[in-house]
């Protein structure tokens, strides 16, 4: 299943290639590159091949195996999402700090709060949970008969 994924994937970009836009066979280039690495895996990590087959050892049936590996691989993504989220907590106060001290060098100052980082971080934050939760939404409608056609 995997091999036929690759092999429409590396079509759709000999399609792209052909089509001669500036900067696109680069972008394509770290796409693959990337690509590759997820199913091959990196020194240390598994590749997608390699963690489908371990999961598949462990369960008695592939339903539990998929269920187990989507509810780690989502613990996971949660672990990161809350890690990035305490980072910005500690950059934000250091950022206003860092930006009121620089600001004090100059004879015309400005006035700015703590809205100036506030408003941008909570507009990117509903973004994203607008994103994940329609893609969500969209993933849990879709037919997999469908899905599993085209593949």
């Amino acid at each position: 299943m995997i091999g036929r994924a690759t092999e429409t994937i590396r079509k759709w970009t000999e399609t792209a290639r052909a089509a001669q836009v500036p900067g696109l066979p680069m972008v394509l280039d770290m796409l693959e590159w990337a690509y590759g690495r997820a199913i091959q895996g990196m020194p240390g990590l598994d590749g997608a091949e390699e963690l489908a087959a371990s999961y598949a050892a462990r369960y008695a049936t592939t339903d539990e195996a998929v269920a187990t590996l989507i509810a780690w691989q989502s613990g996971k993504a949660g672990v990161a999402g809350f890690v990035t989220g305490c980072g910005g907590a500690i950059a934000l106060p250091l950022a206003y700090w860092g930006c009121y001290k620089w600001l004090q060098n100059y004879k015309f100052r400005i006035d700015f709060s703590a809205w100036f980082f506030i408003t941008p971080m909570v507009m990117v934050f509903l973004i994203a949970i607008l994103t994940v939760s329609y893609q969500s939404i969209k993933a849990a409608l879709m037919n997999p008969i469908k899905s599993l056609r085209s593949e």
